[in-house]
């Protein structure tokens, strides 16, 4: 190896020693999950600058571990794209039902492809390397070169054929389904990846000095859709409340002829399911024949005092409160100010408002001890929730 040579190698694995750290972040970010994955913006792109060095070491026949560190993360992006959950079977076949762009269905298999014969060219010993070479960059010209990557930006903005976004799509199917999302999200990442490492690989590979445009072009591009993925995210969080009233709605007429202690169970199973972000407590009760008349209108056998809540009437009543936040209460400040009330249970819509004024912050439920009630365990912490029975009421009480 030349002087000059040797000083380009220096360079080269320079460079890549210098972006190590960010790659490494990158991929911790992976593998922590889709949850972190699809609502990160901007993290992907230091994997994207780091193939054109790796690309040029290769072509050069220098070793480096700076560069097979580098070629082992690009290949654990394809290993984590390998794993297809059920859930996004499921939304392919919605997608394919929506009248979706018919390319976007053979845009994976393409993006794999054109990554492994890119990955060939790298791992390629010396003498085999420019036959690979060759086929690789003859093979991403037939399988479409980038209108692959151009696919699917455009089935993720919804600047396609449908004009419907995948995203709409999966928030749609998945009835805002935050973790279905954050999974779909995190596999489309996966693929952008993949095709982004071959096509800055096919750039400098074909050496016209085309890699930098490469990037400047698909680095705004893939900023605009992780922005879109971590909305269509927010859309599931900032809703939750409202969607998961619609879900426990539609769910009770199916679940109708259940007993109490199987419809809170059911409710708090699917809840804890679909939102395992935020803490539940579900109570469901049949009122007393001589009660309901009262209850209807607002009488003074139960009362529901704070927001977070969601109530279900029926032969069985339903009552759904939650936090996405809990905090832990004072439970000697909450006995000392329950007992306070001394014998003014009576009347327990006015005894949930006098606790509710001492924790305006808190929701308070207070149902009288005739009525059974079936709590299903909670999902609240311990120290986040108070149950328990005082005088001729069960009180419910938990941090909003």
């Amino acid at each position: 190896m030349s002087v000059g040579e040797a000083t380009v190698a220096s360079r080269l694995k320079k460079q890549l020693a210098d972006k190590k750290e960010s790659v490494e972040a990158f991929m911790e970010t992976l593998e922590k999950g889709a949850e972190l994955l699809a609502e990160t913006v901007g993290e992907m792109l230091p994997i994207f600058s780091i193939v054109a060095p790796v690309v040029q070491l290769a072509l050069d026949n220098v070793e480096s571990k700076e560069a097979e560190f580098m070629k082992a993360q690009f290949q654990k992006v394809r290993e984590r794209l390998e794993v297809v959950s059920e859930e996004i079977r499921r939304v392919d076949q919605e997608i394919r039902k929506s009248g979706a762009d018919a390319a976007y269905f053979s845009v994976e298999e393409n993006l794999s492809n054109q990554f492994r014969k890119f990955m060939d060219v790298l791992n390629a010993k010396p003498k085999f390397r420019e036959v690979k070479k060759e086929i690789f960059l003859e093979h991403f010209a037939k399988t479409g070169g980038d209108k692959n990557l151009h696919t699917l930006y455009g089935a993720v903005t919804g600047d396609n054929f449908s004009g419907e976004s995948v995203l709409e799509i999966t928030l749609n199917y998945h009835e805002k389904s935050r973790r279905a999302v954050e999974e779909f999200c995190a596999r489309l990442k996966n693929l952008f990846c993949l095709g982004l490492i071959a096509l800055v690989g096919q750039a400098a590979l074909k050496g016209t000095g085309e890699e930098e445009d490469v990037l400047k072009d698909w680095g705004e591009r893939m900023r605009l859709m992780e922005e879109k993925m971590k909305a269509a995210v927010e859309v599931c969080k900032a809703g939750f409340a409202e969607q998961a009233k619609l879900d426990v709605g539609k769910r009770l007429k199916e679940w109708s002829a259940e007993t109490p202690v199987d419809l809170a169970s059911n409710v708090a199973k699917f809840l804890n399911r679909k939102y395992d972000w935020v803490s539940w407590l579900v109570r469901a009760y049949t009122p007393t024949r001589g009660c309901f008349g009262g209850l209807a209108r607002g009488g003074k056998d139960e009362a529901v005092c704070g927001g977070n809540h969601f109530t279900f009437e029926g032969s069985v009543r339903v009552v759904v409160s939650y936090s996405p936040n809990p905090v832990g209460l004072d439970e000697g400040g909450l006995r000392r100010l329950i007992e306070g009330q001394g014998r003014r249970t009576r009347d327990l819509e006015k005894l949930a408002s006098r606790i509710h004024d001492g924790l305006p912050h808190c929701l308070v439920h207070v149902v009288h001890r005739r009525w059974e009630v079936a709590v299903d365990a909670s999902s609240f912490p311990g120290d986040c929730q108070y149950c328990q029975q005082y005088r001729n009421a069960r009180i419910y009480i938990h941090a909003e």
